[in-house]
């Protein structure tokens, strides 16, 4: 269980999973354009630090290289294979938030996992900004800015800092 918490009927029971004991949690699932859903969810996790106990654990190499290897195990903005070319090339599929993921018991879902991952990226991942869509205009400057911050920061490592900022390998700009 990735958060700990099974329900069965009317009995919740809880262990603790990989953030550690959850306490409480609240979410919503929400449906994207082509149909896929996500998660919206904020958990409350037992004896987490506070804003300043985490402040000073961030000053320390070590908690900044934990969080970074957690960060990179858990979220990609690179996929081998995929560069301009290899995604000018493949085909948007508009129905892919229907599609079912390979059983993990699967003789080639190690393949089966990555292929679905690539066409997910391509169909749902990559960002072309449009004016009013996501480039908003400040009335001030008359400057034209995306409201989910594009162009991304290129960064040659996966790295969080002092200031909790983190930064995420991407190797170009798609």
């Amino acid at each position: 269980m990735l958060l700990g918490i099974d329900v069965k009927l009317n009995r919740i029971s809880r262990s603790c999973c990989v953030l550690g004991w959850v306490e409480a949690y609240i979410g919503m699932v929400e449906v994207q354009n082509q149909g896929t859903l996500h998660l919206h969810m904020i958990l409350w996790l037992q004896n987490n630090p506070s804003a300043e106990e985490l402040h000073m654990k961030l000053l320390s190499v070590e908690f900044q290289e934990t969080m970074r290897m957690y960060i990179e195990a858990s979220i990609h903005a690179h996929l081998p294979g995929m560069d301009k070319q290899g995604i000018k090339v493949m085909e948007r599929d508009k129905d892919i938030g229907f599609c079912q993921p390979p059983h993990p018991n699967d003789l080639n879902f190690g393949a089966s996992f990555n292929m679905l991952e690539h066409h997910l990226m391509r169909s749902n991942q990559i960002h072309t900004c449009k004016k009013f869509q996501c480039l908003c205009q400040n009335w001030r400057t008359g400057d034209w800015t995306c409201k989910h911050k594009a162009p991304f920061t290129l960064s040659e490592t996966d790295r969080v800092e002092e200031s909790g900022a983190w930064y995420l390998w991407i190797c170009q700009q798609l």
